[in-house]
């Protein structure tokens, strides 16, 4: 699957290709040796003229899976060179309404609106505080769900507050959705990244028409 994306990106002319491999640690055996493979380009990707990036990812401490042999030595040396760690929005709290606004920010260029909204100093203290089990993705899912029920120029605490009951309320069938929603505009977007915004290539990747795929980066 990975070698098929590779080439069709080779086919749109890119150069570089990034390859983000999530949950590394539950890959079978046989996906962890050719995830091995991947960043030097041997074996089955010895055929890839493009320059290949590899993000792993994982979702525990990287001596700790190698420790248990979730890991094994060419995977650890492999992403030992340059660790990444990313804290939960808990470790992050004063941070928490700077990302909301941004997605706030995202969510009007996404409609084509004219007016930023701007939540007040008691909404950000509500985002603060909360404990956020799922992270950004529920940060974004409640933002989300603020400007499409109580869209205005200043976004207050009572609007949080709804949203978040209403997030809490949705089954979830209705969280997963959202959250394929969400990182179905991340990967145009990504893709958009490398081609240089070159919207007709994004198309072409997708196979789609440059309407559609132009909507999804708006």
């Amino acid at each position: 699957q990975v070698l098929s994306m590779i080439g069709r990106a080779e086919a749109a002319a890119a150069e570089r290709v990034t390859c983000v491999l999530l949950e590394v640690e539950r890959m079978s055996e046989a996906q962890k040796k050719l995830a091995a493979c991947l960043p030097g380009k041997q074996g089955v990707f010895e055929s890839v003229t493009a320059v290949v990036r590899t993000i792993f990812c994982m979702s525990s401490d990287l001596d700790a899976l190698y420790d248990d042999g979730l890991v094994d030595e060419d995977l650890y040396i492999l992403m030992g060179t340059a660790e990444v760690y990313v804290p939960s929005l808990q470790d992050c709290a004063p941070d928490i309404a700077v990302m909301a606004q941004q997605i706030v920010v995202d969510i009007i260029r996404e409609k084509g609106l004219s007016t930023l909204s701007r939540f007040d100093a008691a909404a950000q203290d509500v985002l603060s505080k909360q404990p956020w089990e799922h992270n950004y993705a529920q940060l974004r899912a409640t933002v989300r769900q603020v400007m499409d029920s109580h869209a205005a120029d200043v976004l207050t605490d009572a609007a949080v507050d709804a949203a978040l009951q209403v997030c809490s309320a949705a089954s979830a069938k209705a969280r997963f959705e959202t959250c394929l929603s969400a990182l179905h505009t991340d990967y145009v977007r990504a893709v958009a990244v490398l081609f240089g915004g070159d919207r007709g290539k994004v198309a072409d990747f997708f196979g789609a028409d440059p309407i559609t795929t132009a909507a999804v980066l708006r």
